[in-house]
């Protein structure tokens, strides 16, 4: 009886310690110049140590489309499946360097003046159930683009409301709640390290506006907000966070099949040609 015990005991030990679960969330962008909401509405799943899994429900990013789901099993090496097409991709930011770097000297990025504060806000409030902390964060800097031999210039600034709680039932940190990411493209990592928070807790919800003001004094204006909306425990299989068998690995950014020729065997949609429209 005392060893039945002491079994039991174990087992609801490691029930507790490989804690799993799953969360619903809400994601939007829009601008003034393109009013039309990108969507970005899906699932979480998440598994104890590094597990996770995000399934977009309802997606009208170029990128991530509905349907589409992304895996980790590090909470490094993330990996874009599309169930449809029956494919896989690596999203690290080497392959997204090299393309970089094959355009040569073509385009330059400089990041000048860059600031930030962070302060505690007024608005605590519970989300999703759970009671978060109300911080708020500005940044500004100077972004000069070349391309060839054209030069651009833009003052942006961004003003972030960010609500964080340290009651969020598992530890793994999945692509929403990242902070810490390096590319290894000096000015980019500018802006990533400027806008780098230094709150305990996870990020359940963020409200932000941002502003570009270009060269010739045109200014815009784009909105982004996130949101955590439900969360419950789970018991999730390993075999969640795998790609399916006779799945095909292809490139990130995929090759743009030939005009007229969609759809041939052995190409895959460019999932940013209609980024800019």
């Amino acid at each position: 009886m005392k060893r039945a015990l002491i079994v039991l005991a174990l087992l609801l030990t490691a029930a507790l310690a490989a804690a799993d679960m799953t969360y619903a969330f809400k994601g939007t962008s829009w601008s003034d110049a393109n009013k039309d909401k990108v969507l970005s509405n899906g699932k979480a799943f998440l598994k104890e140590p590094s597990f996770f899994r995000i399934e977009f429900t309802e997606s009208t990013n170029p990128m991530m489309g509905t349907g589409t789901y992304m895996i980790s099993n590090d909470g490094k090496t993330i990996l874009l499946v599309n169930p449809k097409e029956k494919t896989y991709s690596k999203m690290d930011m080497e392959q997204i360097l090299k393309m970089t770097q094959a355009l040569g000297g073509m385009v330059e990025m400089k990041v000048e003046n860059p600031k930030a504060t962070q302060a505690r806000g007024t608005q605590d409030m519970a989300v999703a159930g759970l009671p978060a902390k109300h911080y708020v964060m500005d940044t500004s800097y100077t972004m000069k683009v070349k391309v060839l031999f054209m030069k651009s210039s833009s003052q942006v600034s961004s003003h972030k409301d960010l609500w964080f709680t340290e009651s969020f039932p598992v530890v793994v940190m999945d692509y929403f709640q990242s902070r810490s990411v390096k590319t290894g493209f000096g000015e980019l990592d500018k802006l990533i390290e400027l806008e780098k928070t230094k709150v305990p807790g996870v990020l359940v919800k963020s409200k932000t506006t941002s502003e570009s003001k270009d060269d010739k004094g045109k200014v815009t204006k784009s909105y982004d907000e996130f949101e955590i909306t439900t969360w419950e425990k789970a018991s999730l299989s390993a075999d969640l966070f795998q790609v399916p068998a006779g799945y095909k690995e292809v490139p990130l950014l995929g090759v743009a099949g030939a005009e007229g020729e969609e759809g041939k065997e052995g190409e895959q949609e460019n999932p940013l040609k209609n980024i800019f429209k």
